[in-house]
C-alpha cells in the first residue's frame, strides 16, 4: 500500500464515522441492511475498547475499516468470540481486510488464554455474511472460516389479508410495558434451544430496549398462569422501527427482532397468534412490510409457521466460525 495508514483502537466519539463507513461497506455487500449507532453499539459492547477495536484511516483522518472482537461467551456450541470488520470499498485490494482478519484472529486467542477454565470446549472465533457479500465470504474461506448456519431473512406484505388472532382463553396478548423481567425470563427460556443461542444477562436485555428503534407499542406478549398459578409471559414478539431502512428495503417496515415460546407454552399456537397480533398492529400503524430473521434450519419449525402466515424468503446470510489453537502456529 502506498499510502500510510493510522492504526488506532476506536472510541465511542468515532461512532458517527463508523457508522458512515459500515454503511458504504454494506452497499457492495448487504444492501438491505442500514446501521446505526446502536448497532454499532453492540458491535463494541466490550469493557476494553482500547484492546478489542482496531480503525484504520487515511492521510486526511477518514476512517476507512473497522473491526471489533466481543469478549469469549459460552453457548452451547463453544466457547465464542464475535468478531466484525468493515472495509470501505474504495480501499479494497490493498490488504486492508486480511490485515484486520488476522489482528481478529491474533486478539481472539489473547481473550481466549485469560480463560482457562473454558479450553475443555471448542474456541470459535466467529461472524456473519450475508450472501452478497462475496469478497467477505471468500475472505472468510480461504482463512479457515466454515459456514455453520444459515439465516433466512424473510417478509411478509401487510395489505394481504391478515387471519384473526385466536390465543387461547386463559391467556391475554398485551404489550411487553410493565413485564420486562417477564420477557426475559421467556425470551431466555424460548431461544435455550435455538442454535448458538445463550441467555442475555439484564444488561443486554435492558440495552435492547434502550434501542431507538425499539417499538413496545407494536411488540406483543403473551400472558397467562402458568402450571404454579403464577402469571408469567409465555411468548413474545419484540418489535424495531427504523425508518432509515424504508428506502434499502423499498418500503416501510416493522422488523421482528424477536419471537419466542416458552417450551411448556409450546403446541398451542401461541406463535401463530402473537405474529398474527403483531401484523395486525403493524398494518393499522400504516406499515407496509413485516420482516424477521430465522434459522434456516430451526429445531421448532418457525420456517414452516412464518410461511404458513404469508412470509418468503428475500435474503439470507450466515454465520461463520472458525476454531482456535492457542498456538499461532496452527
Amino acid at each position: 500500500m502506498k499510502k500510510k495508514l493510522l492504526w488506532r483502537p476506536a472510541t465511542t466519539q468515532d461512532f458517527p464515522e463508523i457508522v458512515r463507513l459500515c454503511n458504504e461497506a454494506n452497499q457492495v455487500d448487504n444492501p438491505a441492511r442500514v446501521m446505526s449507532e446502536d448497532d454499532v453499539r453492540k458491535l463494541t459492547a466490550t469493557s476494553e475498547m482500547a484492546a478489542n477495536t482496531q480503525l484504520a484511516l487515511d492521510d486526511r483522518g477518514s476512517i476507512i475499516a473497522f473491526a471489533t472482537v466481543l469478549e469469549p461467551a459460552r453457548t452451547p456450541l463453544a466457547f465464542e468470540v464475535e468478531a466484525a470488520g468493515f472495509v470501505a470499498p474504495n480501499w479494497r485490494g490493498f490488504g486492508l481486510g486480511s490485515a484486520l482478519l488476522e489482528w481478529q484472529e491474533t486478539r481472539a486467542r489473547e481473550l481466549f488464554t485469560a480463560c482457562e477454565n473454558e479450553l475443555e470446549v471448542p474456541r470459535w472465533i466467529t461472524t456473519m455474511g450475508a450472501s452478497t457479500a462475496h469478497a467477505t465470504v471468500d475472505l472468510l474461506t480461504q482463512n479457515g472460516f466454515e459456514k455453520k448456519r444459515t439465516w433466512l431473512e424473510m417478509v411478509r406484505d401487510l395489505s394481504k389479508p391478515i387471519p384473526e388472532a385466536q390465543l387461547p382463553a386463559n391467556v391475554r396478548a398485551v404489550t411487553p410495558d410493565g413485564y420486562s423481567e417477564e420477557t426475559w425470563a421467556a425470551y431466555n427460556d424460548a431461544f435455550r434451544d435455538h442454535w448458538g443461542s445463550r441467555a442475555d444477562t439484564w444488561e443486554e436485555w435492558t440495552a435492547r430496549e434502550a434501542r431507538d428503534d425499539y417499538r413496545p407499542g407494536l411488540s406483543v406478549v403473551a400472558l397467562g398462569k402458568n402450571s404454579d398459578d403464577a402469571l408469567e409471559v409465555g411468548g413474545l414478539v419484540i418489535t424495531r422501527v427504523n425508518s432509515d431502512q424504508f428506502a434499502a428495503h423499498g418500503g416501510s417496515f416493522a422488523y421482528i427482532h424477536l419471537m419466542g415460546v416458552r417450551r411448556s407454552w409450546r403446541g398451542r399456537g401461541i406463535a401463530s397468534s402473537l405474529l398474527l397480533h403483531a401484523l395486525q398492529a403493524f398494518s393499522a400503524a400504516g406499515l407496509e412490510m413485516a420482516e424477521l430473521t430465522v434459522d434456516a434450519d430451526s429445531l421448532t419449525g418457525a420456517v414452516s409457521v412464518y410461511k404458513n402466515l404469508g412470509f418468503y424468503e428475500a435474503r439470507r446470510h450466515a454465520t461463520y466460525a472458525k476454531e482456535l489453537s492457542l498456538k499461532t502456529n496452527e
